[in-house]
């Protein structure tokens, strides 16, 4: 397992699965950007894509009986997770999980980024119109990649309330998070948690993943106590928070 912090040596090579070289990094990621930007319009805060989602979001705190602070949509773009999944160093075979994956980005980056090592890339959304923009843009994605030279892991998308996964054993949610080898959550619905310590998501992951899960959480934090092992943080620079965010690498061990 690679320790991440804020001089990790990211990259990679654009005909490799494995990414292993910062300049080759960056041209995969420019790539699979380029690709998502023209299916489903530019990243930036204020597109069209952004601007909707965000609505949606906000429209179900009072659907969803939440406040405010309990449901912030933010999403971490391409360059971003191409970093943080070179630092962790992806594996064959692994299946990856966005928690609260919005309409689906970093689920889409995730899966065109290493096509031949993930075995699935899926995303869990509280927000059931956010699942159905995130399918909607899965179809999308699908047909531009019928003739184009990219490809993409299996990908996938459903609704489900993560902390419902330990009440209710055979859940979806629960069986997914049992299948789950490296999870990403951009913690922003959490921010106002004490000292962004996550410890009720911290104790319901460790619950249902599997030892040797890995679980990057940016900007907040598990509670090592429940039986993960904190490997590194990697600091990085996302659209919706300044100066940077820092995503810290978690592992299970018991």
């Amino acid at each position: 397992m690679t320790c991440i912090d804020g001089s990790a040596q990211v990259g990679s090579s654009v005909g490799s699965p494995h990414l292993s070289r910062t300049d080759d990094l960056e041209a995969r990621a420019a790539d699979v950007a380029a690709l998502l930007a023209a299916v489903l319009g530019d990243g930036d805060l204020g597109s069209e894509r952004c601007r909707a989602a965000r609505a949606l979001s906000e429209a179900a705190v009072t659907t969803l009986g939440l406040e405010p602070e309990q449901l912030v949509y933010a999403e971490l773009d391409v360059g971003s997770v191409a970093r943080i999944l070179d630092a962790v160093d992806v594996e064959d075979d692994d299946r990856f999980l966005d928690i609260g994956c919005g309409d689906g980005l970093p689920t889409f980056a995730a899966a065109l980024l290493y096509p031949d090592r993930f075995r699935a890339c899926r995303g869990v959304e509280i927000v059931s119109e956010l699942v159905g923009r995130a399918e909607a843009n899965a179809l999308q994605l699908r047909r531009a990649l019928h003739d184009g030279p990219l490809r993409a892991a299996p990908i996938e998308f459903f609704r489900g309330d993560i902390y419902r996964a330990t009440r209710q054993p055979r859940s979806r949610v629960a069986g997914v998070l049992r299948d789950t080898t490296l999870a990403l959550c951009f913690a922003t619905t959490w921010s106002h948690e004490p000292r962004r310590t996550l410890s009720e998501l911290s104790q319901t992951l460790s619950e249902t993943m599997p030892a040797g899960a890995r679980v990057v959480l940016v900007d907040a934090r598990l509670v090592e106590g429940d039986g993960w092992r904190w490997e590194g943080d990697l600091r990085i620079t996302t659209p919706d928070t300044a100066p940077y965010s820092t995503a810290r690498l978690y592992v299970r061990v018991t």
